[in-house]
């Protein structure tokens, strides 16, 4: 369930092969997944419900041009800010342990202007809840190019107790 996605502001100029969009947002997805060995199936996820009885007989083919152009030149795209607000998350994860439970709720993801280039520093802000007892939140920028990252962290209120599943083999939390 997404109740809102938004692309405001688009605007293209053909002679430079570009793409400008001011905003991109999106507020209160609800996602419930399962984290398993094999992964998360991302297929049965994004499949309508009525549909999720016919997941393995979807197929899709891409057909290749031999003729196109291999030196074309790449398009720019310019995204003012992208802005994910009140997403909540609730994986059930069986890798580690026999399942347990998790939320990620109140998930906020915002970022400054951001090219297709990835040169820039992108300035960003992300915060959440987990498991309604503990708080993250991370400001700063990441410069994607050179695989670098400046944060500031802030973990708060979090229950090690949460952590007993994982740890039951050598500790025991109380």
């Amino acid at each position: 369930k997404l109740p809102l996605l938004s692309v405001t502001g688009i605007a293209t100029d053909l002679a430079a092969q570009q793409v400008m969009i001011n905003d991109i947002s999106t507020n209160g997805l609800l996602l419930h997944a399962k984290v398993s060995e094999k992964g998360v199936n991302l297929a049965e996820l994004f499949q309508p419900k009525s549909d999720a009885k016919n997941t393995n007989e979807a197929t899709a083919s891409i057909n290749v041009d031999s003729n196109a152009q291999t030196e074309a030149t790449p398009w720019l795209v310019k995204l003012g800010g992208f802005n994910l607000n009140n997403y909540d998350l609730r994986i059930n994860e069986t890798v580690a342990t026999a399942g347990t439970d998790w939320q990620i709720a109140s998930l906020n993801i915002s970022t400054g202007p951001l090219t297709s280039e990835l040169k820039e520093p992108i300035d960003y802000d992300i915060d959440f809840e987990i498991n309604q007892k503990g708080k993250f939140s991370a400001q700063g920028k990441a410069q994607v190019d050179k695989q670098m990252v400046d944060s500031q962290y802030k973990l708060s209120k979090l229950q090690l107790a949460q952590f007993q599943p994982y740890l039951k083999d050598k500790l025991n939390i109380d």
